[in-house]
């Protein structure tokens, strides 16, 4: 009897040990923001479905729950700019951006995203950016309205990593163009306290007539280079589009290189935009 019940202490502690492990690779790190060594935790974990390999250039899909710090799975979430879940997927070197929004099966807890694409091979980071009903609230200045909001990061590889070529993001780049459409950055403010700009025009004329997209007038991302920190930023809605522009706040977390990826939508077509802003 004695040695079942040493059998059973053992096999507890490993599962213990087990899951500690897991938690430590996986959490995020801080609100509206993962990978920041050091600087906060987060009391809720992200756990992938085990086992899958992604391929490149064919229909992957892709589970994951969110745990709470007891192991519970999350099952009650806020919806934020029209969404309980935004889903974050970048390649490693900053290529390949997606903004992706799973289904959710609330009886199981499982988020389900289908069809999802990877263009290349290599590692890639994912980043789920929700907010939990109830959870523990963990204020940031700079997003009071979001201050439960969480963002977990992992990483997983599509494809052969061999043959990942990592791609330089290049120096500071304040303009883009997509087809027939433009779009210029202007950054004002001091090194890490920003307001951006964005002016989308088409056919070189100003768009003064964007359409909502997630309920506001465009969503921002920016990751830095590197160690990929992640913040998630949403216009100053008190600003019209008269003019053809769109401002946000940013707070960049530390001096580095960074890359912008703006989202708009206008004639019910997604614009996704990306520039190159280096804080100092």
């Amino acid at each position: 009897m004695k040695g079942n019940k040493r059998l059973f202490a053992t096999a507890v502690a490993i599962l213990i040990i087990a899951v500690a492990a897991w938690f430590l690779l996986t959490r995020g790190k801080s609100p509206d923001m993962a990978d920041m060594d050091g600087q906060g935790h987060s009391d809720y974990m992200l756990m992938l479905n085990t086992g899958t390999k992604y391929k490149v250039g064919q229909p992957n899909t892709l589970e994951f729950m969110i745990h709470d710090k007891n192991g519970k799975v999350v099952r009650d979430f806020e919806t934020m700019h029209t969404r309980i879940m935004h889903f974050i997927i970048v390649r490693k070197d900053l290529a390949n951006f997606q903004h992706l929004h799973p289904s959710f099966d609330k009886e199981s807890g499982v988020f389900t995203l289908t069809g999802l694409q990877f263009e290349t091979d290599g590692e890639y980071r994912l980043f789920a950016d929700f907010t939990p009903s109830g959870g523990m609230a963990q204020g940031h200045e700079h997003h009071q309205e979001m201050s439960k909001g969480q963002t977990l990061g992992v990483s997983v590889v599509a494809g052969d990593a061999n043959k990942y070529r990592p791609e330089s993001i290049g120096y500071s780049r304040m303009s883009d163009s997509r087809e027939n459409y433009s779009f210029a950055l202007q950054s004002k403010g001091s090194e890490l306290e920003r307001v951006l700009r964005f002016t989308v025009s088409e056919s070189g004329k100003p768009v003064k007539d964007l359409q909502p997209y997630l309920g506001a007038l465009g969503h921002v991302v920016v990751l830095s280079e590197g160690d990929l920190m992640y913040v998630h930023a949403h216009p100053d809605e008190s600003v019209g589009n008269e003019t053809g522009s769109v401002s946000f706040e940013v707070h960049f977390p530390r001096p580095a290189k960074y890359k912008i990826f703006a989202q708009f939508q206008h004639k019910g077509k997604i614009l996704t935009s990306s520039f190159v802003l280096e804080t100092k």
